[in-house]
């Protein structure tokens, strides 16, 4: 059901050989989906120099 609705979402998926500890297992090939979901929306995985959106700053308290 969830490749089914990947597919239709026109999501792009990656599967690994792993259980739901994937991030611990295989670090590195998740980290190269995060970084290439990040190109193909425009951003960049390497966000340090980036200002964070102004709805994510909050505003001083009196």
């Amino acid at each position: 059901m969830q490749r089914w609705f990947a597919a239709r979402a026109g999501a792009v998926v990656t599967e690994l050989p792993s259980s739901h500890l994937s991030p611990l297992s295989h670090p590195g090939e998740v980290a190269a989906a995060i970084s290439a979901t990040l190109e193909r929306a425009g951003g960049s995985a390497n966000r340090s120099e980036a200002d964070p959106p102004e709805e994510w700053i909050e505003a001083p308290r009196d």
